[in-house]
């Protein structure tokens, strides 16, 4: 028996409407109003739904959206009554999606002809849909369960669930959800849906534990919806088994974890090698140095001159190593702003000026009055010198001209700079060459030139993490040109533009003492350090030593220093930066320069300190003129640098 739902607000033709349909062999379910209508149709589920356009409250339209968002009541055939007047609301019922209309009053025959012919379409239309669902329901490649919500009872399932959990059909609907189900009560997780959406009642990729008929527990991915079904509550199931995923990024984590741990004890290893050779590198150079000034005139000043540029070279090399370790292993942090290239570029050629007099080199530039491109102002400066240092090296006649220039390229806009010199030249098939690691042209037992071979490995590095690339231009016996490309780019930002950061300090400059020899304390566990920092500062300073921080935080509690010079490695117990804090925080010093003398130079070490609270950072090893250079900045304050 046909089961027909009429929904309608005058009872007289509601009573009319069912006593004809029970008369033709039919079950009439009568709703006198929308929200009654839509009970009826949720719990009944009947064959055909003949429901008033015009009614108070809940219309025939609310109505007709309400049944058709719920799954459950979405494909029953859905007919609104209405007046022959109302066409445009028939005519807007249609669009909707209703399946037919009959007009007021009402033709029962015609009524009757409508009801049947639907019925029929919808018949054929639900076993042509049930072919297709368990074509799909079949082939699904995912697990497809229906499970009974009140006492977790399977009802259906496809064969990749049977698969996936290794039971029957038959057995599997024999068992209830909760054999297999370790973790999660999926009624529980219906009742906790939010109040707002307690009409859609489902719930996403919830991942548990599922037990196989083997015993074996695999992890699985579930999503779910609850649908009703004749006023029965039912949870309709997908599922992938992710235990293999699962497994994959467990293995893929621990694999990050090993290699964060590779990279910290890497880096840990290149910064204790760093400072390690720093530190006696420090004495050698700064006690030559010291030498050189003494033994002038002596027949002992070419071995002195020997061991202080051997010390460098050495320097040299450590730094180019450890710099491309940096770069290599991804440890450098981008700092981009506006900055000016000139100005930059200036600052670094300033530190070649001596070595350009003694080879009898000019220095040309052609640049405008400042260049100003976003990058990062360190790696440029870094990036310049390493590709000037080579200029000058393979250069022993002539010099060096510096150009800029516009240019774009694949549609990109770039900066260029260009570092022209009149050196040797290198033959084209050498190009690539010499950018890879400890690569030279010339190589061997009767190599011409020393060095790493890492300087223009370093650049090439730097550049791409600027966004940037480099090229070569030359010919041999007449000179090398290399060009720096970089993007052309700057921020919208009137007044924006960073000035050249000082190689010394990041912190406003102290005031000026007024001790007629200033005090300060020097806090350094090396014997040999400390002696050469007592005879860089003689005859300017006086300087009391302390070799631990807990000595040195009670000498300065005793007595105010305008300035302390603190190492960061200070052996066993309290470090440098520890004891930088507490001398921070002694009354008097808040304002008190504090000096980073560090072998710790690896890429950001230097910003690390000044964060932590060192006003000034010199690496070790140093000059003695940069060493006093800053000392005075850090004693008397950045004025008496002018």
């Amino acid at each position: 028996m046909s089961k027909i739902l009429i929904i309608e607000d005058d009872p007289i033709l509601l009573e009319s409407l069912a006593d004809f349909l029970q008369e033709e062999g039919m079950h009439a379910l009568m709703a006198e109003n929308g929200r009654k209508g839509v009970e009826l149709a949720v719990k009944e589920l009947p064959d055909l739904i003949l429901c008033d356009i015009l009614m108070p409250k809940m219309n025939g339209y609310n109505v007709f959206e309400k049944l058709k968002s719920n799954v459950t009541t979405s494909l029953i055939p859905f007919i609104f009554l209405t007046a022959k007047a109302e066409r445009e609301d028939i005519l807007y019922g249609m669009t909707m999606g209703a399946d037919d209309y009959i007009t007021k009053p009402i033709d029962f025959d015609e009524l009757l002809a409508r009801i049947t012919r639907r019925m029929e379409k919808t018949r054929e239309t639900i076993r042509r849909s049930e072919i297709k669902y368990h074509a799909v329901f079949e082939t699904a490649h995912d697990a497809i369960l229906l499970i009974r919500l009140a006492d977790l009872y399977i009802i259906d399932v496809n064969q990749a669930a049977c698969t996936m959990l290794g039971y029957s059909r038959e057995e599997m609907l024999e068992l209830p959800g909760r054999r297999f189900i370790q973790n999660v009560d999926f009624r529980e997780v219906i009742e906790n849906q939010d109040a707002g959406n307690r009409d859609i009642q489902e719930f996403h990729n919830i991942e548990t534990t599922w037990k196989r008929k083997d015993g074996k527990q695999i992890q699985v991915l579930v999503s779910g919806k609850m649908v009703t079904i004749f006023a029965e509550n039912f949870l309709f199931m997908m599922a992938q088994d992710i235990t293999e995923r699962k497994n994959n990024e467990q293995q893929l984590i621990l694999a990050k974890v090993k290699a964060e741990e590779s990279d910290r004890l890497k880096s840990s290893i290149l910064s204790n090698i760093s400072h390690e050779l720093r530190t006696p590198l420090n004495g050698i150079l700064g006690f030559s140095e010291l030498l050189q000034d003494d033994l002038r005139e002596t027949e002992y000043l070419p071995m002195i001159e020997n061991i202080h540029l051997s010390g460098r070279r050495l320097m040299s090399t450590l730094n180019s190593i450890i710099n491309l370790s940096q770069l290599q292993a991804g440890k450098v942090t981008m700092v981009f702003k506006d900055i000016d290239l000139v100005a930059a570029m200036k600052s670094a050629c300033k530190s070649f000026e001596e070595l350009l007099n003694e080879k009898k080199l000019y220095l040309k530039t052609e640049l405008p009055g400042e260049i100003i491109v976003n990058t990062d102002q360190q790696l440029f400066k870094q990036l310049f010198r390493q590709i000037f240092d080579n200029a000058v090296k393979f250069t022993q006649k002539g010099g060096i001209t510096i150009r800029a220039k516009i240019v774009t390229q694949d549609n990109i806009q770039y900066q260029t700079i260009k570092i022209e010199d009149t050196g040797i030249g290198i033959d084209e098939k050498f190009y690539e060459m010499i950018f890879h690691e400890f690569r030279q042209v010339s190589e061997g037992y009767n190599r011409t030139f020393q060095g790493s071979g890492l300087g223009l490995t370093i650049s090439r590095k730097i550049c791409e993490l600027m966004k940037g690339k480099i090229t070569v231009e030359s010919t041999p016996g007449k000179g090398t040109t290399i060009t720096i490309w970089l993007p052309a780019t700057r921020t919208e930002q009137p007044g924006a533009i960073e000035p050249e950061e000082p190689e010394r300090s990041l912190q406003p400059p102290p005031v000026i003492r007024t001790r007629e020899v200033p005090l300060v304390l020097l806090v350094e566990d090396n014997a040999v350090n400390k002696n050469l920092v007592e005879l860089f500062l003689k005859p300017t300073y006086r300087m009391d030593h302390a070799f631990d921080g807990k000595t040195a935080i009670k000498m300065a509690t005793e007595t105010k220093y305008d300035a302390v010079l603190m190492d960061i490695n200070l052996g066993l117990g309290m470090d440098g930066i520890e004891a930088t804090k507490r001398i921070k925080s002694i009354p008097g010093y808040e304002n008190t320069s504090i000096i980073a003398v560090t072998g710790y130079t690896m890429i950001g070490d230097r910003e690390r300190l000044i964060a932590e609270g060192c006003t000034h950072y010199i690496a070790k090893p140093f000059e003695k003129s940069a060493f006093l250079a800053i000392v005075k900045e850090a004693v008397f304050g950045r004025e008496s640098m002018d």
